[in-house]
């Protein structure tokens, strides 16, 4: 009796210490119709998603509100908005896996990945659906959470891990200190991730396969993608093909600024061609490791830059310290040729190593304003969507979503500004 008092006085804290969090909120407007300053549905499209998905926050602000580890997402200030762009991302993730395993030839196993996740709003709520929902997710075997940032507080993220197997729920996996922009890194990467093998950044693909159906696909999803993030990750789907990546939803967040208004998009590379082009890539690396370790000091060949050189003592004068330096620069240029460019490694005549296959794509006219174009945000989502390759889908979706939720939404908002709509608009890819 008195370890069920205990308890019972822990709950009453935790609810207590939870009652303000903002969860508590976000769970109100949304049954209030999300937007208090407008007689309609931002979500209406969406009800059954909307529905799982506040039943989903009802169970956190129940189990979760008021504990530490949870802090840091249910009390977050936006967390309202982050759902909302959720719910959307969610909905369109739903939509493709029911036409998806309605074709029974494709594996109903996929792998979601969460790109710049920031906290992980999406992909927590969407590991938490998986059991609740059924069908609507079904297959869903891991989701991957990546971002840069490497400071972000996901203490909720394991807490969640904790009881994933007990609630039969997706496990959700975190790379932190992942840089979209290091793109052979990334593919690689999810290949690994696609072919279910540990995703190391040490590990390389050894063997090339044609595109293997057996793999794992993976559905992507990025919300709020910043500046040039968004045509990167375009430019990592076009590279992977549409074996591995069969689904894309984007939602770019803001207009790239470049100094041109141009930048490089990637495109499909066959698995031959990059394990070619990778396979000098490594060896380059490693013959600049070799020459690296091979030579330090111009002089005395010790392992220090040659300022630092103990020799330099036994001159008398800066002339003959330099003139014997200059020599050892010479020497070092004859050496150096010494070594060859891929170390002896063989590359078959047949997979010579090309070019990392891109385009650079200029879009200035998308950017700016004109009396053709008033909606330069609207124009740039619209000419990303077309880069993305192998499609067979494509959709550029207002969802209607605003900035401030005292504004009504409506043509004129934001008329001066370049990035209007910047939350609004969603792309999505099927393949």
């Amino acid at each position: 009796q008195q370890s069920t008092r205990q308890q019972q006085l822990q709950q009453q804290i935790q609810h207590q210490a939870g009652a303000g969090w903002e969860i508590h909120r976000a769970i109100q407007r949304l049954q209030s119709n999300g937007r208090p300053s407008s007689p309609n549905t931002v979500l209406s499209d969406f009800p059954s998603t909307t529905a799982d998905v506040v039943r989903v926050l009802q169970s956190w602000a129940k189990d979760y509100a008021g504990k530490d580890e949870w802090k840091s997402l249910l009390n977050k200030r936006n967390l309202r908005h982050e759902i909302e762009e959720s719910i959307v991302a969610l909905h369109h993730l739903r939509e493709w896996r029911k036409s998806r395993v309605s074709t029974t030839t494709i594996s109903n196993t996929f792998i979601a990945v969460d790109a710049c996740c920031g906290k992980g709003v999406f992909s927590t709520l969407l590991s938490y659906l998986v059991p609740q929902c059924g069908l609507c997710y079904a297959g869903l075997s891991r989701i991957i959470l990546l971002d840069k940032n490497e400071e972000i507080n996901w203490n909720h993220i394991q807490a969640a891990n904790a009881n994933h197997t007990l609630e039969k729920r997706p496990f959700l996996e975190l790379w932190p200190g992942t840089n979209l922009h290091e793109h052979d890194i990334m593919v690689e990467r999810l290949l690994l991730a696609s072919a279910g093998t540990a995703s190391s950044i040490s590990m390389m693909t050894e063997v090339a396969k044609e595109d293997d159906a057996s793999s794992i696909p993976l559905a992507i999803t990025g919300i709020h993608l910043c500046k040039t993030l968004s045509p990167t990750l375009v430019g990592i789907v076009n590279a992977l093909g549409k074996e591995t990546v069969p689904y894309l939803c984007l939602a770019p967040c803001c207009l790239p600024k470049t100094r041109n208004h141009k930048f490089p998009i990637h495109l499909y590379e066959g698995p031959l061609q990059r394990q070619a082009r990778m396979a000098v890539v490594k060896a380059k690396k490693e013959t600049q490791t070799e020459k690296q370790q091979t030579f330090a000091c111009f002089v005395c060949q010790g392992d220090h830059h040659v300022r630092n050189c103990p020799e330099r003592a036994n001159y008398a004068t800066v002339a003959e310290w330099d003139q014997v330096v200059n020599a050892g620069i010479l020497k070092r240029k004859v050496d150096l040729s010494s070594i060859p460019i891929y170390m002896g490694q063989q590359v078959d005549e047949t997979m010579q190593p090309q070019k990392q296959p891109r385009m650079l794509w200029d879009f200035a006219s998308f950017v700016t304003v004109t009396p053709d174009n008033q909606q330069p945000f609207d124009a740039y989502c619209d000419a990303l969507s077309k880069l993305v390759q192998q499609t067979s889908t494509v959709q550029v979706m207002d969802s209607g979503l605003i900035s401030s939720p005292w504004v009504a939404h409506s043509a004129a908002e934001q008329k001066n500004n370049w990035n209007q709509n910047r939350k609004s608009l969603f792309i999505t890819v099927a393949r």
